[in-house]
């Protein structure tokens, strides 16, 4: 009796294992398949993409449907619509491409940008159907495009969106503001980095992927802009690059060419890369080149200063006497320079602090006003 007992609890316990993982495979099974592309899963994108291709051709869309067929995965309706569109000869009207989408008017100060536009990084401006294209700020896209009207997404890249040689306005813990190829633009990256210089920004979303203070700025008296090269006194001629950027800042920022470049003034900041040019700011200034003022203390208690400390975007020159002798040092950029009425600098006389650049700023960091550390070209 106990044998027959064994036997049969034996059976009864493979019997629930076999059940257990039948559950287990058909489970997985279910778990593990692709969606298929169906009344549930048919998107909006591809609904535009079917109406305006039964437009183009002229019929119903079911038809267009019934061709392309609705019953594959995602990545297969895709592939079967190209197949479609190629059939059909609309691939030279209906176009799939990779477009850097800037945004909207919340992210352009462009005026003639409307509502219901976009921006696009090569400076083109783009009306779109799907609604997906008014979320979008500063990411690269698989797309689909007919003439200048953005018809659905196929894909968000992860890519950023590079800005090369941009003009950094403003930059602070709200944001940061840049001129890229004549327009304003603003970025809600929320931090700090360096103002008023030529960089390039790598944006993806809401986030600030790299920055980069490359190549060299240099500054001299231009004496002659042909459209190949600038000639400079003491440094000879220079290469325009394939891509150069040109800005003029007065009053306000501007895209410029070669041409408003001014002759015999020393107005204008290179960009070097590779011994070429590959960006220039001009700032032009008035008749009088240099003033001389008394910066008095924090909280303007007083002109005479325990300790002055001076720090740069730029790399400045230092100019001293060292045993009669008039000496020049170099101070890198970044680096703070701090002076007290023992510096090794001041034993002698006077010391010069000279920014080579136009665009350079320095700070004095050791005096402190309302609007935050005073700063001077």
């Amino acid at each position: 009796m106990n044998r027959h007992m064994q036997i049969r609890w034996k059976l009864i316990a493979i019997l629930v294992l076999a059940a257990l993982l039948t559950f287990l495979l058909f489970f997985y099974k279910d778990r593990s398949e692709p969606e298929y592309v169906g009344e549930m899963v048919f998107t909006g994108e591809m609904q535009i993409l079917t109406d305006k291709s039964a437009e183009l051709l002229k019929t119903d869309p079911e038809e267009v449907c019934q061709e392309i067929g609705q019953y594959m995965k995602e990545e297969d309706w895709y592939e079967a619509f190209d197949q479609f569109l190629t059939c059909h000869q609309l691939d030279r009207q209906i176009c799939k491409e990779t477009i850097g989408i800037i945004g909207g008017k919340d992210w352009v100060y462009k005026p003639e940008l409307a509502e219901g536009q976009l921006l696009a990084v090569d400076g083109t401006v783009y009306s779109y159907i799907s609604d997906e294209f008014a979320r979008l700020k500063y990411i690269n896209v698989d797309a689909y495009r007919m003439e200048n009207t953005l018809l659905a997404i196929r894909e968000k890249l992860t890519d950023p969106v590079m800005f090369s040689e941009a003009y950094l306005e403003e930059a602070d813990e709200s944001g940061i503001r840049f001129f890229y190829r004549g327009c304003e633009l603003y970025h809600p990256c929320g931090q700090k980095q360096g103002s008023e210089q030529i960089v390039t920004l790598g944006l993806r979303g809401g986030e600030l992927i790299s920055y980069e203070e490359d190549g060299e700025i240099i500054s001299g008296k231009t004496l002659q802009v042909t459209e190949h090269a600038v000639t400079l006194e003491e440094q000879g001629e220079i290469p325009f690059g394939e891509v150069c950027e040109g800005y003029y800042q007065k009053e306000e920022v501007h895209s410029s060419n070669t041409n408003d470049i001014p002759i015999g003034y020393t107005f204008t900041d290179y960009l070097i890369k590779d011994g070429k040019i590959c960006a220039f700011l001009i700032l032009p200034k008035e008749r009088m080149e240099y003033i001389r003022v008394a910066i008095q203390q924090s909280d303007y208690r007083g002109l005479y200063h325990k300790e002055v400390v001076l720090q740069s975007s730029e790399e400045l020159m230092l100019s001293y006497l060292e045993n009669g002798e008039r000496k020049k040092e170099p101070l890198p950029a970044g680096k703070k320079l701090v002076l007290t009425q023992d510096t090794d600098y001041l034993k002698e006389g006077m010391l010069k602090v000279v920014n080579p650049t136009n665009s350079g700023r320095t700070y004095l960091l050791s005096a402190h006003r309302n609007q935050g550390v005073p700063s001077y070209r």
